[in-house]
């Protein structure tokens, strides 16, 4: 019992641990409160000092690290505000679906985009002829893992289909949000990011994919599976870029998105990593945020309403921008 309060204490005190990856990844540090606190109550009943005082250091730990989400899941910012639009995004799970769930699922959701990582041929040619009236402007490429895709309601401005470091693509779009440009970056990196860590090429893909996000001119968002989770140094330099987690600032609870119990390697694990994220730049807030239901893959999808920030003076696309956009070639912007 001493040991496992020592452990617990190490584990909550040090966020890179010598296994700082592997935790980082799987979220241990979130079984710090439910496994802690009974140490904790057992210690003081069995007069057990050093195992109380372990157990004790291992829930400051968790509350200096938790505390400020557990008090922000009280409230959602914006949700009293109407939104502006929403986005899904969903990891298809290449050839672990079923494209027929997917596309049901996309047609309920209600989203204006939907965003797509994992999709491969056959998910193209049923997303084509089930989804095309409902989503008119679309953007899919059927290449398994690499597989990424757009459907989306809003005009479609532009595009380029972008390879990473680790040869991974990924997808940077500009969208017409109502006369607002938008910048949307669609990414899904290697999952070798969660063993190799910050050594890795993937942690440099999301490195380059906070940069660019950050740095947009258009409000922007970066949206897909990035698996890593909110405990690792990827998660901590998207942050630090000035993008904002819409889990963070609107959602509920834990809200894991991975596994599908039965869908990953048949594996009957429920989820418990949250690797699939929307994230948005300053001129955007979220109004609500919803992880689910299942949609046929072996993620669940993430769907988040998002209104744009009051009195705040926004890009304007003039009328042959928004027929003709320049926005993502190497001429001015026709912004008004």
């Amino acid at each position: 019992m001493l040991l496992a309060a020592v452990c617990l204490a190490l584990l909550g005190l040090f966020k890179r641990p010598p296994l700082g990856v592997l935790t980082a990844f799987f979220q241990v540090r979130h079984l710090l409160l439910p496994l802690a606190a009974p140490l904790a109550f057992a210690g003081l009943t069995r007069g057990d000092a050093a195992t109380t005082v372990f157990a004790g250091v291992a829930l400051g730990a968790c509350w200096a690290r938790f505390g400020d989400r557990f008090e922000r899941a009280r409230v959602a910012p914006a949700a009293q505000r109407q939104a502006d639009f929403t986005v899904a995004t969903l990891n298809a799970g290449d050839h672990r679906s079923d494209p027929s769930e997917i596309s049901a699922w996309a047609s309920a959701c209600g989203a204006d985009v939907v965003c797509l990582q994992e999709i491969h041929a056959g998910h193209v040619e049923v997303f084509e002829r089930e989804l095309g009236r409902l989503f008119p402007h679309r953007l899919l490429f059927g290449d398994g893992i690499g597989g990424l895709g757009i459907l989306s309601r809003k005009p479609i401005l532009g595009h380029e289909h972008v390879s990473l470091r680790s040869r991974l693509p990924f997808l940077r779009v500009d969208l017409d949000i109502g006369g607002t440009p938008l910048r949307l970056i669609v990414a899904h990196p290697f999952a070798s990011i969660a063993i190799l860590g910050s050594g890795s090429a993937p942690h440099e893909d999301m490195l380059d994919l906070a940069a660019e996000a950050g740095a947009a001119e258009l409000p922007c968002l970066l949206v897909g599976d990035l698996n890593t989770t909110d405990q690792s140094r990827a998660y901590d330099a998207l942050a630090r870029a000035g993008l904002v987690d819409t889990w963070a600032e609107a959602g509920q609870g834990w809200s894991p998105t991975f596994p599908v119990a039965g869908r990953y390697l048949h594996l009957p694990v429920p989820p418990v990593v949250r690797i699939d994220y929307v994230w948005h730049s300053s001129e955007l807030e979220a109004c609500s945020y919803t992880a689910g239901p299942d949609a046929g893959s072996d993620h669940l999808p993430v769907q988040v309403s998002l209104s744009w920030r009051e009195h705040l003076t926004l890009p304007k696309l003039d009328e042959e921008a928004r027929h003709h956009s320049l926005l993502l070639s190497p001429a001015p912007r026709r912004l008004a």
